[in-house]
C-alpha cells in the first residue's frame, strides 16, 4: 500500500500539537532508512510529529518507510514525480507542519539519540536564536564514523568549534557564511519555525545551497547557537548523492555566487570580508574548472557574475576586479593542477598582503 496525504487533517493524526515537526526527505535513500528512522523514534526527546516525504522514488523507499507507519507520530507523503529539487520537498513539510522546531533529517543521514533532548533545550534557553546546530562526524556508506568535521581549519581557527558559542546572526554571515557554508549539513539544525516567513525556508529553483541560503536568510533577523558536541552523522558525498551528481558540472559555484548576491546586498561586510569571500569563490570555481571540463557557458556565466557582484557596495577592491582576469585568462586554458596549485599559491600571497 502506497499512502497519500495532502494535510495533517487526511492522516488522521490527532491530538496535541507537538513541539518538534521532524521532516525527512527521501529520494532513493532505501538503503539508509532504517538507520535514519530508528534514530529518528527513539529519541529521548518525545514529543514530535515525523513527515516523511519521498519524491517519487524508483528503489523500495516506501516499503521501508511503510514499516514505521505503526508508529503514530509518522505520517507518509508521496510524490508521483520527482521535485526536481530537494529544498521543494523541505517547504512542502515545513508547511505541513505543526510543530514550534523543525528538524530537517535528511534520509541518508543518522543521528545521536539525544540530538533532539539538548537542541531544544538549546533553542528553549536562547529565545533570540532561530537556529541551533550542533557538531557532526563525518559517516561512511557502511555507517562508520570517519571523523569529526574539521574542514574550516583552511579559514579560521578551528578552536572556535571546539566549544559551545552564541553569535549575532548578522555577525556570523559578515565573519563566516558569507565566505563558505560553516554549516554544511541541515541534519545538524534545529530551526525556529517562526522566523521561517511564508514557510519557505529554500529556494526551490536551487539544487545545492538552497541550505546555505535559508540559513543566511534566518540569520539576517535572528542569532544562532552552536553545540560542540558531534551529535550528528553525514555522508557528505556519495553515489546517487544529489551534491555528488551536482558538483561537477559548476552548480555550487553559480549558487554560491547567488548566495554571496544576496549576503552583499542585505549584510554589512568590510573590505577584508569581501576579499575573503571572493577568494573562496574563486578557488572553488578554480579546483572544479582545473578537475572538470566545464562547459564554456558556464564559464563565461561565472565570470560575468563574478564581476557584477563584485561592483556591488560602495567600496570596490581592485583585488576584487582584477582577479577574475587572472584565474580565467591564466588557470582555464592549461586546466592542469600543477596551474591551479601555482596561480592560487601567488594570489594567496597577495590578498594576505591587503588583509
Amino acid at each position: 500500500m502506497r499512502a497519500q496525504f495532502s494535510s495533517a487533517e487526511d492522516s488522521g493524526v490527532e491530538g496535541t500539537i507537538p513541539r518538534v515537526s521532524v521532516v525527512v526527505p527521501n529520494f532513493n535513500h532505501a538503503r539508509f532508512l532504517d538507520l535514519r528512522m530508528k534514530t529518528v523514534l527513539q529519541q529521548t526527546f518525545t514529543d514530535f510529529e515525523v513527515l516523511f516525504l519521498d519524491d517519487a522514488s524508483t528503489d523500495n523507499s516506501l516499503e521501508v518507510a511503510e514499516k514505521y507507519l505503526t508508529d503514530a507520530r509518522v505520517r507518509l507523503l508521496t510524490n508521483q514525480q520527482n521535485s526536481g529539487s530537494p529544498f521543494v520537498q523541505w517547504n512542502k513539510g515545513i508547511g505541513m507542519s505543526r510543530g514550534e522546531y523543525i528538524w530537517i533529517a535528511e534520509s541518508d543521514d543518522y543521528s545521536d539519540l539525544t540530538f533532539l533532548e539538548k537542541m531544544v533545550e538549546l533553542l528553549d534557553s536562547t529565545p533570540t536564536a532561530g537556529l541551533a546546530y550542533s557538531q557532526s562526524w563525518l559517516a561512511a556508506e557502511d555507517d562508520t564514523p570517519i571523523k569529526v568535521v574539521d574542514w574550516y581549519k583552511q579559514y579560521w581557527d578551528a578552536g572556535r568549534w571546539e566549544n559551545d558559542y552564541h553569535n549575532f546572526g548578522q555577525d556570523e554571515v559578515a565573519s563566516y557564511l558569507s565566505v563558505t557554508n560553516t554549516i554544511p549539513n541541515a541534519s545538524a539544525v534545529l530551526l525556529r519555525k517562526a522566523h521561517i516567513l511564508d514557510k519557505e525556508l529554500a529556494p526551490e529553483s536551487m539544487r545545492l545551497a538552497g541550505d546555505w541560503m535559508a540559513w543566511v536568510k534566518i540569520l539576517l533577523r535572528a542569532d544562532v547557537c552552536f553545540r560542540a558536541e558531534p551529535l550528528n552523522y553525514f555522508r557528505d558525498v556519495h553515489l546517487g548523492s544529489q551534491r555528488g551528481r551536482s558538483d561537477s558540472d559548476g552548480g555550487m559555484v553559480l549558487e554560491a555566487l547567488q548566495v554571496y548576491r544576496f549576503i552583499k546586498s542585505n549584510f554589512e561586510l568590510s573590505q577584508k570580508q569581501r576579499i575573503r569571500a571572493m577568494y573562496r569563490h574563486l578557488r572553488t570555481w578554480g579546483r572544479i574548472a582545473s578537475r572538470d571540463k566545464l562547459s564554456r557557458t558556464v564559464n563565461d556565466e561565472f565570470f560575468a557574475d563574478f564581476q557584477n557582484i563584485s561592483r556591488l557596495g560602495t567600496q570596490v577592491s581592485r583585488i576584487e576586479i582584477l582577479l577574475p582576469y587572472v584565474f580565467y585568462y591564466l588557470l582555464i586554458p592549461f586546466r592542469k593542477t600543477w596551474a591551479y596549485d601555482c596561480t592560487f599559491g601567488v594570489v594567496r600571497k597577495v590578498m594576505d598582503s591587503v588583509r
